[in-house]
């Protein structure tokens, strides 16, 4: 069961290489209109991990298949919560004790309790550690507005889906720093199509004759998209 896992991984990790650089692309923050979850699922695997199981967690995990099926149900980024939380960051010139946020987290500490965020690595006890994380979002704020955006500050890259309708979706990962972007009037970002939607790549299909392959229909996909939102 290991060695076929790994040698699917390894036809997927040849086939993504190949058609790797035609994934990223350069666009207008604000073209991102809109934001999904994709296959939550995944997370609820994780107890895998705890029994022992770790390397296939992982590899279901980071499954590399690009093009998907299924309803993604997007929203409008600007109704996400961190862009809502951004913006009012923002327009309270970066006073953080005027926010939601800011006042909501503090009662809960002078009320004796810990606010901890796994995914960020956050645990908040004391006004300390709450001011330091705070500080943090002020200072994304201030780097974008002042230097623009550094991709070269984070390990991780800006992922967005292709629609149904060849629309920009923001999945996980970077959602703070698309707010930051879009906010502070960034004109051109880096991202990378993590997935593209079946219904895009067969409409790009249509009334073409032939039969391509993998590589060749993302490319087709891709380079509608490119004419659409390239910056």
């Amino acid at each position: 069961m290991q060695l076929f896992y790994r040698q699917k991984m390894r036809r997927h990790d040849k086939l993504c290489s190949d058609i790797l650089s035609s994934l990223n692309m350069r666009v207008n923050p604000r073209d991102i209109r809109y934001f999904a979850k994709y296959r939550p699922w995944q997370r609820k695997l994780r107890f895998l991990e705890k029994i022992g199981l770790k390397s296939i967690y992982h590899f279901i995990r980071n499954d590399k298949k690009i093009i998907i099926t299924g309803g993604l149900k997007p929203r409008l980024f600007s109704e996400h919560f961190k862009y809502i939380f951004l913006k009012e960051l923002w327009d309270n010139n970066l006073d953080y004790t005027c926010t939601k946020r800011f006042k909501l987290f503090k009662d809960r500490i002078d009320a004796g309790k810990e606010i901890v965020m796994p995914v960020k690595g956050y645990r908040l006890k004391n006004l300390e550690d709450l001011e330091s994380y705070f500080q943090d979002y002020v200072r994304l704020l201030e780097s974008m507005s002042a230097e623009g955006f550094l991709a070269q500050k984070s390990n991780d890259e800006l992922l967005v889906i292709i629609g149904e309708k060849g629309e920009l979706i923001k999945t996980s990962r970077g959602r703070h720093r698309l707010a930051a972007a879009q906010i502070t009037g960034i004109e051109s970002i880096p991202v990378r199509v993590r997935h593209i939607h079946q219904s895009w790549v067969e409409m790009q299909k249509a009334g073409r004759a032939g039969k391509e392959g993998l590589a060749e229909d993302i490319a087709l996909s891709m380079q509608k998209v490119r004419e659409m939102y390239s910056s």
